[in-house]
């Protein structure tokens, strides 16, 4: 379908299907490939839909929250609803958006994220549904439990006498001004802890007197990764519903078996040690203590399960994703802000419950940035699950280098408008931009380049979608800008790629190529020999239906490369010549 030659024909409407309990309603009936009984027909009357983004500087990200009003024709939502509107909060609402009058499938329409009802109005026949996707179901208080003191205590009291023990279990840990507890009984009839065991974890047994608080706490040591999906599932059942609280998602909510090969792949080994109490909000303590140091931030799968997305590697690129001058709405815009620059992050770990502060506290700083661009205000993070006894220093070590190597220098963030073939495209996911209105890097018109998205917004009125990207992790870091690129072809049983003349004296063995076709494979490979423009590629190896194809090769992103590589492509002070001179910059 050409989605342009529907908006020169002025044929377009903008249409919307929400299904809820199980049923189908629309602004009209879609042009093919969904029957709505015709009462349902008419019943959408608006629906708004909030800008989804990500923040550059940390991992937090807007929740996506959608509106829209049903018309109660004929009473037909009241006989959904049935005179009970609390059946229908927390139901799961699925919307798409397409186009009627231009011979559009439903099958064509574009499916936004899964969210569920939150409120309910009704007035003068219509209902107002507010929806949000199911991290808003992470953003409450955990770990509330608590008792006072009736009776003071000394530093070797082991029995602890409560105003009401009632809500706390038959052992475990608590918490008071800066000790941490461990009992293993208690008295209903008398209000007491037994076996208090003082001190523990390194704490220091003190005196405490009547009417002070006593936190319940829940101590876990493990792979951060781990913690997350006890604290997601934590009172939602499942294997991982084993804490005293937690957010009581369905672990059929949970991408678990994405969670858990993200850990085996990207963070093996790694440990944290949180102290569970009082935790004002599940969403921000997840994003503060767990996704912020491992570079992650939360997302929602195709089939619209809480999952996780890596902030510093750009997602493969799937079809679909490029954005030319046939999709583009009016000119792109782009603009580069300086104030946004960090060149200073100061890392805070080690959190000692006896003495209220962090141990360790260490800044990093990069000169190159602070020399062309002066010294911007510290960015600081606090992380209490980092500990030294657990190798935390080097986990803050890396992280201060991949926060000021995306941060350093000025991005460019560039502005767009797209038709709603686009509307699938979400926060950091991958496009490639190409625009005869923007500059290349060369000065030249006619700019090309991969980016990832930060924000959208979606107007389905018009079928505009709105887009800003930016480099966000290529920047300065991964994307090789220097290097070479070919077009080669693979021969018949081959092992390798056959370049045009003269091009295989630019490679060298050792090296690291990313190789993809038009047949849809892509693959990294290194370079295990050099004859003449013949590259061998140690395990490549392709069935029959690409010989002779064509088969492009180029330098793939910086932790992917062989170290000597680095220095030949990469921008930005990530690696240096041997005589400590900077690797090329791009300036603005």
């Amino acid at each position: 379908m050409d989605y342009r030659q529907s908006l020169s024909e002025r044929a377009y409407q903008g249409n919307v299907v929400l299904k809820i309990l199980g049923q189908f309603f629309c602004i009209r009936l879609p042009d093919d490939g969904l029957s709505i009984p015709a009462g349902n027909c008419g019943i959408v009357q608006s629906v708004v839909v909030s800008p989804t983004q990500v923040d550059l500087r940390r991992v937090s990200s807007t929740i996506s929250n959608f509106s829209f009003k049903l018309l109660d024709r004929e009473k037909v939502i009241s006989t959904l609803i049935g005179g009970d509107a609390l059946s229908l909060l927390d139901s799961e609402v699925e919307i798409y958006i397409g186009r009627s009058g231009v011979g559009m499938s439903f099958s064509e329409y574009f499916k936004l994220p899964t969210t569920r009802v939150k409120k309910i109005d009704y007035d003068r026949g219509e209902y107002n549904f507010q929806t949000s996707e199911q991290t808003e179901r992470l953003n409450r208080a955990l770990f509330q439990e608590s008792g006072r003191l009736s009776a003071s205590a000394t530093d070797a009291t082991t029995e602890l006498t409560l105003e009401s023990v009632a809500g706390f279990p038959d052992s475990g840990f608590i918490k008071f001004e800066n000790e941490i507890a461990s009992y293993s009984g208690r008295a209903l009839s008398t209000n007491r802890l037994l076996n208090v065991i003082r001190g523990e974890f390194g704490t220091t047994p003190e005196a405490v007197g009547d009417g002070k608080e006593v936190y319940r706490l829940d101590a876990v040591t493990g792979h951060p990764l781990e913690i997350l999906l006890r604290v997601l599932s934590s009172g939602g059942g499942g294997i991982y519903d084993t804490l005293s609280d937690g957010c009581g998602l369905p672990e059929s909510l949970i991408d678990v078996v994405g969670i858990l090969a993200l850990k085996e792949s990207d963070f093996p080994g790694l440990s944290f040690r949180f102290f569970l109490y009082q935790i004002e909000s599940g969403l921000g303590f997840l994003e503060d203590e767990i996704l912020t140091p491992l570079g992650l931030r939360f997302s929602v799968s195709s089939d619209s399960k809480l999952t996780l997305k890596v902030i510093d590697r750009m997602a493969v690129r799937e079809p679909g994703s490029d954005i030319t001058h046939s999709t583009l709405k009016g000119s792109p815009k782009w603009s580069v802000d300086g104030n946004r620059i960090v060149n200073s992050v100061q890392i805070e770990w080690d959190f000692s419950e006896s003495l209220g502060r962090f141990l360790k506290s260490e800044t990093f700083t990069d000169l190159d940035s602070v020399d062309r661009f002066g010294q911007k205000d510290k960015l600081t993070f606090k992380f209490k699950g980092v500990r030294s006894d657990l190798s935390g220093g080097e986990l803050a070590s890396k992280f201060a280098e991949k926060t000021l190597r995306r941060l350093s220098t000025p991005s460019p963030e560039i502005s767009i408008s797209t038709h709603i073939d686009k509307s699938l495209l979400g926060p950091l996911d991958r496009v490639e931009l190409t625009s005869d209105q923007l500059p290349s890097y060369s000065g030249e018109l006619l700019f090309a380049n991969e980016l990832e998205v930060v924000s959208r917004s979606i107007n389905y009125l018009t079928g505009d979608v709105g887009f800003r990207l930016a480099f966000m992790s290529s920047t300065g870091s991964r994307f090789g800008y220097i290097a070479p690129s070919d077009v080669g072809r693979y021969p018949l049983g081959g092992d390798g790629v056959v370049l045009n003349s003269g091009r295989g004296a630019y490679y060298c063995t050792g090296w690291k190529l990313r190789v993809w076709s038009e047949l849809g494979y892509r693959g990294i490979f290194e370079i295990s020999g050099i004859a003449g423009d013949k590259l061998f590629l140690t395990g490549l190896q392709l069935p029959l239906t690409y010989s002779n194809r064509p088969l492009r090769v180029r330098f793939p992103d910086y932790d992917e490369a062989a170290p000597d590589q680095r220095r030949f492509a990469f921008i930005g002070g990530a690696a240096n010549f041997p005589d400590g001179k900077s690797t090329y910059t791009v300036t603005f």
